[in-house]
C-alpha cells in the first residue's frame, strides 16, 4: 500500500462507492505504450465487452497490510501469463507464494514490495510503494531489467489524466488493445485496484475512441473490501453506489 504522506495527488477524484469499492483514484498506472495507429470510428451503438479475469490468477494480499502493489503486481503478470498476451521477453510463470522463507526466490510477495521499494520515489520511512515502484516491479519481473529501465521498451507506465473519463477510456483502450490488465490507485492514492475489463457501447475500443464506458471490471487485494471481479457501473464508479 502507498505510503500515505506521499501518495500523487489526486486528479479526478470519486464519492464513495458503497462498503467495499472505496473513493478510487489519484492517478492510473499501466495506461500501456505502443498502442499503435487507431482505425476510423465504427458507426452504431454496438456492445463490447471484455473481462481478462482468470480466477487462479488472483491472490489477495493480507496478511501483509502495505502490500497491495505487491500482490496486484503478481496477479496482473499471472493473469498475462495465463493468457499468453505477454509477447516477446514475457518471462514470469504463475506464482502465488506470499512469503518464502528461502532467500533465493526472489518471486514471492514480500520480496516484489521489497524490490518495488527499493525502485520507487518515497521516502526511506514508507511502508508500502508508489506508482512508480509497482510500474517497476511489473517490468522487471514480467519483462527483465531492460524492459524497466528503458523506457522504449517498458510494457507498462504510470500515467496520470485531468480527468475521470480521460482515465477510465485510457484503461479501457490498453486492455482492448493490449490484452493485459491495467491497476488504478484509489483511496486518493493510498491503494491498488487492479480492472480486467470493460463493458462499452458505441466503437470497438481496440481501434477507435468513439466509445462511451457503460462499466468495468474490478479486483481489490485486500480481503475485507469484499471487491473481486466485480462490475461497477460507471455511475457507481464515478459518483457512488455498490454496483
Amino acid at each position: 500500500m502507498p505510503d500515505v504522506s506521499a501518495s500523487p495527488p489526486p486528479m479526478f477524484p470519486v464519492g464513495r462507492l458503497g462498503r467495499s469499492l472505496r473513493p478510487l483514484v489519484g492517478g492510473l498506472l499501466a495506461a500501456l505504450i505502443g498502442l499503435g495507429a487507431v482505425a476510423s470510428p465504427a458507426a452504431g451503438a454496438t456492445t463490447w465487452t471484455r473481462n481478462l479475469w482468470v480466477a487462479e490468477a488472483f491472490l489477495y494480499q493480507d496478511p501483509y497490510s502495505n502490500a497491495c502493489t505487491a500482490a496486484a503486481t503478481m496477479f496482473m503478470l499471472n493473469t498475462i501469463a495465463y493468457r499468453g498476451t505477454g509477447g516477446p521477453g514475457f518471462a514470469w510463470t504463475p506464482y502465488r507464494i506470499k512469503d518464502n522463507e528461502d532467500p533465493s526466490d526472489k518471486r514471492d510477495m514480500t520480496s516484489i514490495l521489497a524490490f518495488a521499494r527499493k525502485h520507487d520515489t518515497l521516502d526511506a520511512e514508507g511502508r508500502g510503494s508508489d506508482p512508480h515502484g509497482w510500474r517497476n516491479a511489473l517490468n522487471f519481473h514480467g519483462w527483465g531489467d531492460a524492459a524497466m529501465r528503458d523506457p522504449s521498451l517498458m510494457p507498462y507506465v504510470d500515467r496520470a489524466y485531468a480527468s475521470f473519463d480521460g482515465a477510465v477510456k485510457a484503461a479501457v483502450k490498453a486492455i482492448a488493445r493490449r490484452r493485459m490488465p491495467v491497476g488504478l490507485l484509489a483511496w486518493a492514492g493510498r491503494h491498488a485496484y487492479v480492472m480486467t475489463g470493460y463493458a462499452v457501447t458505441g466503437a470497438d475500443p481496440s481501434v477507435s475512441s468513439q466509445f462511451t464506458v457503460q462499466a468495468v471490471y474490478l479486483s481489490d487485494p485486500l480481503r475485507a473490501d469484499d471487491l473481486v471481479n466485480r462490475k461497477v457501473t460507471i455511475d457507481a464508479l464515478r459518483s457512488g453506489g455498490s454496483t
